[in-house]
């Protein structure tokens, strides 16, 4: 059986090296796509949250009590999202989904104990009220030195995860492209070293065998000259 030589073995270690290098760069591209999909998606709703602490600060401004501040229907107009405000207490005062009366104390949320430490909260988790991995960003509602409460942000991902389904997918074609473009250059340049090595170790055995009329073909072997 003919023996693998040092090129097929390197050849190989080529192949294997391009294919786990275009799949892992392919896997890196995927998750920083994803990454500044999320944190796109984070400054959307800390525009929308803060929008609306500032509709209920001008209330409050005029001296209206924050419970009566809440222009919840005006608020639902504002975005698409899903949008909350807590009290300071963890009373949900309303929410544009769903009944504040009937939704539990938010006191708890780890977005809204960030939100009432006077920075913009946010969490990543499931929902147990809509049944769905959300994102949660949350603001405090200030005037003056006084937290009143928190405007709360929230988006399904599912719509992220959609969209990064096609990406994923243009990303991994695009680095299997890339590794069978590899593997055909490294074939092509190992066939083009190992082809000159085997006429000279062909022309070595005949040499060997005393048939010096034998002659290397030169057609496969580039010149080497010495000044």
């Amino acid at each position: 059986m003919r023996r693998h030589g040092l090129i097929w073995y390197l050849n190989v270690l080529f192949i294997i090296l391009i294919v786990v290098m275009a799949f892992a760069v392919s896997w890196y591209a995927a998750r920083a796509v994803r990454g500044f999909h999320m944190e796109r998606t984070k400054a959307d709703r800390e525009v929308e949250a803060d929008l609306g602490a500032r509709i209920i600060i001008s209330d409050i401004s005029k001296g209206t009590e924050f419970e009566e501040a809440i222009p919840c229907e005006e608020l639902a107009g504002l975005t698409m999202s899903r949008l909350t405000v807590i009290q300071r207490d963890g009373t949900v005062l309303c929410d544009t989904k769903e009944q504040a009366e009937r939704m539990e104390n938010h006191a708890d949320r780890p977005e809204i104990r960030q939100a009432l430490t006077g920075r913009t909260g946010e969490s990543v988790r499931f929902s147990d009220t809509l049944r769905q991995n959300f994102m949660y960003v949350a603001v405090p509602v200030r005037f003056g030195a006084e937290t009143y409460g928190v405007v709360r942000v929230s988006v399904p991902l599912t719509f992220i995860d959609h969209d990064m389904r096609d990406i994923r997918m243009r990303i991994f074609l695009g680095g299997l492209i890339a590794a069978v473009a590899g593997v055909l250059l490294s074939l092509a340049l190992s066939r083009r070293i190992s082809r000159p090595l085997a006429h000279m170790r062909r022309g070595i055995d005949h040499f060997s065998r005393n048939e010096l009329s034998y002659r290397i073909p030169s057609s496969d072997i580039e010149a080497v000259s010495y000044t």
